[in-house]
C-alpha cells in the first residue's frame, strides 16, 4: 500500500483537540488507532509532531507494518541518537539485506541490548550471504559459526571469529 493513497480524515473531535494533547496522549491515541487497523489515521497524527521521537517511532512502526522500509530509514536519519528508532532502522536494513548499514548502527549502540540482539541476526544473515556469494566457507564452518552465535552472549566474540 502506498502512503499517498491514504485518505487522511481524522474524526472532527480528535482533529479539533490535537494541538492540546500531550505527547503521551497522542502516542496512546496512535496506538489505539493502530490496534483498530486505522493506519492512515494514526499516520496523520504522527505527521502533526515531526520532531517528537516517541511519536516518530510510532510512525516507524506504521511504516514497518506497511512494508515501507525506505520511510523507516528516512526517519532513522533524522533521529540518529534515538535507540528505538535506530532499532527500527536495523530491522529495515535486515529486511532489505543491507547488513553493512545495520552493523554500523550496532557499532554505535554497543550498550543497547535490543540492538545487540539484532546484531546476532545481522551477522548470521551476513555470514550466509557471504557463503552463498563467495563459497569461501564450508558447511562445517557455517554450522560452527551458527552454533557459536546461538551460544554466545557477547556479539563481540562472534564478530572476532567472523572476521
Amino acid at each position: 500500500m502506498n502512503v499517498s493513497e491514504f485518505n487522511y480524515n481524522l474524526p472532527e473531535e480528535l482533529s479539533n483537540n490535537i494541538e492540546k494533547l500531550s505527547s503521551k496522549e497522542i502516542n496512546n491515541e496512535i496506538q489505539q488507532l493502530m490496534e483498530q487497523g486505522k493506519l492512515e489515521e494514526a499516520l496523520k497524527l504522527t505527521q502533526k509532531h515531526p520532531n517528537d521521537p516517541v511519536i516518530q517511532s510510532q510512525k516507524g512502526n506504521i511504516y514497518i507494518i506497511l512494508g515501507e522500509y525506505k520511510e523507516v530509514k528516512r526517519i532513522g536519519k533524522r533521529f540518529k541518537d534515538d535507540e528505538i528508532i535506530q532499532s527500527q532502522k536495523v530491522n529495515a536494513h535486515i529486511t532489505l539485506g543491507e547488513y553493512e548499514e545495520a552493523i554500523e548502527i550496532g557499532e554505535k549502540f554497543k550498550d543497547n541490548e535490543i540492538i545487540q540482539e539484532q546484531m546476532k541476526e545481522v551477522y548470521l544473515k551476513h555470514l550466509r550471504k557471504t557463503i552463498y556469494e563467495t563459497n569461501e566457507y564450508s558447511v562445517e564452518d557455517l554450522e560452527k559459526e551458527i552454533r557459536q552465535l546461538q551460544e554466545t552472549e557477547k556479539i563481540d566474540d562472534f564478530k572476532r571469529n567472523f572476521n
